[in-house]
């Protein structure tokens, strides 16, 4: 399908270049490349006032940075509510005990007027209560997060095509699509499963 809309794409471009007129113009700028670009620079705080609300366990300012349409469509396909999805991150973060480490890191920005889409790499390193017991968490994933521009600044809205990375509890490799067994062995997601 990819090749097909290329193909047309350029067509249409030499098309009207060789009749005389001057392709439109994209409203779309690919940031991702120019660390001095403003936008990225406005986007990448936004993303430090997000690791600093998780740091200090403050869910209503990590809330503020969030669209009243918020929400987060899963790596299987379901879409989480703006309700549904900040009362997972509340519940999440109430188990918390310690962020020894949060960031964002931006690998793609795509800004196309009031909207952008960041694909970023999410880690998040934490002490964090399992039944009774502090643990050590650390997870990753790779999403696009779509940000709008507000009066108030940039507001991150949906959270889509997230893949996850690997993820350790206590230094054990675990699948966090099951739930945390303390005494199964690491997770190997190249073994065989029968």
């Amino acid at each position: 399908m990819r090749p097909i809309i290329t193909v047309l794409l350029a067509t249409a471009c030499f098309a009207t270049t060789a009749l005389g007129q001057t392709p439109p113009a994209s409203s779309c700028t690919d940031v991702a490349t120019d660390s001095t670009n403003p936008l990225l620079r406005e986007i990448d705080a936004r993303y430090a006032k997000l690791a600093d609300a998780m740091r200090a366990r403050d869910v209503d300012a990590l809330f503020a940075l969030y669209t009243s349409d918020y929400r987060v469509v899963m790596a299987g396909g379901e879409v989480w509510s703006r309700e549904r999805s900040l009362e997972y991150q509340r519940n999440a973060m109430a188990r918390v005990r310690e962020t020894h480490h949060i960031s964002n890191t931006i690998l793609h920005l795509v800004v196309c007027g009031d909207r952008a889409t960041a694909t970023v790499l999410q880690q998040w390193y934490r002490t964090q209560m399992m039944g009774d017991t502090p643990r050590r968490v650390e997870t990753n994933a790779v999403q696009d997060e779509v940000w709008t521009r507000t009066p108030g600044g940039w507001k991150r809205g949906d959270i889509r095509e997230i893949h996850n990375g690997a993820s350790f509890v206590d230094g054990k490799r675990v699948d966090i699509r099951r739930p945390y067994d303390p005494n199964a062995p690491p997770y190997d997601p190249y073994a065989r499963r029968p």
